[in-house]
């Protein structure tokens, strides 16, 4: 029975995450490094923040103390992460270009596309291990737990759901970032970001019972939570719809490392094709050669 809990605890954090490793990420090894260095980036960012949380909190305690206060800087420097793979991802493909590599990346939208979704999954996995791996870690024990915020619910499935759902939040932020805000330098669609983020963690923070849900705060905290993924999900369509001409003007340099050694291809062939065709013109057939030189005989004893 332990098993079987620790199975749909861990099923219902990482499900999602490993279908989207799968099917997008796992195609490109590019990719699989990026998840990667989007999670150490992740660490970095709530490092920062925790360092800047006791930095205010020292020098201004009631603001050092204040949830809202400490969740805004923790978005900001999550926010500011994600800006910065995108930034190294942009400077790395421009790199490879001035170097003469050529990489199929494919169209510049659908490539930072899944470049997003592989910035997403790597923050998913980070957050999911460092917030709430211990939890998870404990429902392989045997028995449960529950908590006096959340009676309706063990704590490992509300932290698995909770795991779930700001992973969701975490890809749908990176596909708009990457593929709509930061490519059209969009100011509104920053500030959405961070205002998303910080919405999706303020619906976790119900968990823990505010006044006046001093009982099942997860009651308000999920439901919340999805609407924070709905929401989300309505902001990355809308936004991400048109935003294959920003993302060319940014990858314009992505389409040039496909294409600007393609662009040689068909001259060449056309070459190539051209010296084939000419070559039966000005070089007989050996067939042909050794017959007229076999006829010659005969036609000069006709000629006498």
């Amino acid at each position: 029975m332990p098993a079987l809990l620790a199975a749909a605890v861990w099923a219902a954090a990482f499900s999602p995450a490993a279908v989207l490793f799968a099917t997008v990420v796992a195609r490109r090894p590019v990719l699989v490094v990026l998840v990667f260095l989007s999670a150490f980036a992740w660490l970095l960012s709530i490092s920062l923040a925790a360092a800047l949380a006791a930095a205010l909190r020292a020098a201004v305690p009631a603001a050092g103390t204040s949830v809202a206060v400490v969740a805004a800087a923790a978005a900001l420097c999550q926010e500011g992460s994600r800006y910065g793979m995108y930034s190294a991802y942009v400077l790395f493909l421009r790199s490879l270009r001035q170097l003469g590599v050529a990489v199929d990346t494919g169209p510049p939208a659908a490539h930072l596309l899944s470049a997003a979704v592989a910035n997403g999954v790597g923050i998913w996995a980070a957050y999911t291990l460092v917030l709430y791996g211990d939890v998870l870690w404990r429902s392989s024990l045997p028995g449960s737990l529950y908590s006096d915020q959340c009676e309706g619910l063990s704590t490992f499935a509300v932290d698995a759901m909770s795991a779930c759902g700001i992973g969701l939040v975490n890809v749908l932020l990176s596909c708009i970032g990457w593929v709509a805000a930061y490519p059209r330098r969009s100011p509104a669609l920053a500030a959405t970001t961070v205002g998303l983020h910080v919405a999706a963690t303020a619906a976790t923070a119900l968990n823990a019972g505010p006044r006046g849900l001093a009982k099942d705060g997860c009651s308000a905290s999920l439901p919340a939570l999805g609407g924070a993924v709905l929401l989300s999900a309505a902001v990355a369509a809308f936004s991400t719809r048109d935003g294959g001409a920003a993302a060319a003007r940014d990858l314009g340099l992505c389409s040039g490392v496909v294409r600007f050694k393609e662009k040689d291809e068909p001259l060449l062939s056309s070459q190539s094709r051209a010296h084939r065709s000419s070559a039966p013109l000005d070089e007989p057939p050996p067939e042909e050669t050794t017959r007229q030189r076999l006829n010659r005989p005969s036609a000069a004893a006709s000629g006498d």
